[in-house]
């Protein structure tokens, strides 16, 4: 299944940045008030090209690794941030990594992308840090998301649902700080109970 979509991703991968309508001022100031200070150890997850790589690494004084399934979308993010020390890049399926020492993971435009939700959470869980965060964040509400990826293969992407019904997958390891599901914006914020 992870060849499927990283096939997918790098197709759209030359395009992305040009295709990309993101309110980055927006999402710079969701980002000052998740909790991440100048000591956040931070993991871009599902990067693509690395849109919000560099306001999370204006964020925290600690280096900020980006991680993404497509090889091409690594490609460009490299590109991007060429000389920028610290920020990195690699090319890796997040639910086959190693355990991680990250206080923060951010999942941007990407969520509907993870297939099993469930395997997501328990990932998170292991890659973070006691009482380390993650956030789920979209530019788009949930059902301009829904609409966006209609017809899409369930093999590439899924229907989301409400914050509160997702949350399920997640409350095993996690403590909700804050779930949102706005037309222009949807958000989920969890804390790793321990």
């Amino acid at each position: 299944m992870s060849n499927e979509i990283q096939e997918f991703f790098n197709r759209l991968a030359p395009t992305w940045d040009k295709a990309s309508d993101d309110d980055l001022t927006w999402v710079s100031s969701v980002l000052k008030g998740v909790g991440i200070t100048s000591k956040t150890k931070i993991l871009d997850l599902a990067c693509g090209t690395g849109v919000i790589t560099g306001i999370l690494a204006n964020l925290s004084d600690e280096p900020v690794l980006g991680m993404d399934l497509s090889d091409e979308m690594i490609k460009r993010a490299k590109a991007k941030y060429q000389g920028s020390p610290n920020i990195a890049f690699i090319c890796q399926d997040f639910l086959k990594h190693e355990e991680g020492t990250f206080d923060f993971i951010v999942i941007y435009n990407a969520y509907p992308h993870f297939i099993h939700p469930r395997e997501l959470a328990q990932s998170l869980a292991k890659n973070l840090t006691s009482k380390g965060r993650f956030l789920i964040l979209h530019s788009r509400g949930k059902e301009a998301i829904n609409a966006h990826h209609k017809g899409m293969s369930t093999s590439l992407s899924r229907n989301l649902t409400a914050p509160e019904e997702e949350w399920g997958a997640f409350e095993e390891e996690f403590n909700l700080i804050q779930s949102q599901d706005h037309p222009d914006y949807y958000l989920i914020l969890g804390e790793k109970k321990n």
